[in-house]
């Protein structure tokens, strides 16, 4: 690594046991995580695994090593919550329908075919599909801690 690079931030890290909130680390406003959370269905991070942001090439392998199983069971939670259809009488897909979570203030909308899907931590919320021209429904949904809870 080259000594004149960003180090760590040695007071944070040691306080947090090796994690940093990046937000306090590295904020950018108006970024493409912030508009995509924001404007689309798609929730997007920026992970950063040392304090190094470009580690030479020759550490690459050694950080994939070191960091595979975690990255791998982070993919993973892209399954809990909550995912499923808004369809109409005939069972034709509903685009643009909103799913609000009670409680929880963003909203997402179904696909072009009426498909959703929504990232929640495991517990109890009230979900609710409406659409222009539709009568609303809403269901309780337990999300559990295994991966693929559907509504």
């Amino acid at each position: 690594t080259d000594a004149n690079r960003r180090v760590c931030h040695t007071d944070d890290f040691a306080k947090e046991d090796g994690t940093i909130n990046g937000a306090s680390w590295h904020t950018v406003a108006g970024s493409m995580n912030d508009f995509s959370y924001l404007h689309t269905n798609c929730f997007e991070i920026s992970m950063y695994v040392g304090c190094d942001k470009f580690p030479h090439e020759s550490e690459l392998p050694d950080q994939w090593e070191n960091n595979r199983e975690s990255f791998l069971v982070f993919m993973e939670q892209v399954h809990r919550g909550i995912k499923g259809l808004v369809q109409d009488q005939h069972g034709r897909g509903i685009p643009n329908a909103v799913i609000s979570v009670e409680g929880i203030n963003h909203d997402v909308t179904t696909a072009i075919d009426g498909d959703y899907w929504r990232l929640l931590n495991p517990g109890e919320y009230k979900v609710t599909a409406k659409a222009e021209g539709y009568l609303s429904a809403t269901r309780n949904c337990e999300v559990g801690y295994d991966m693929g809870a559907t509504l």
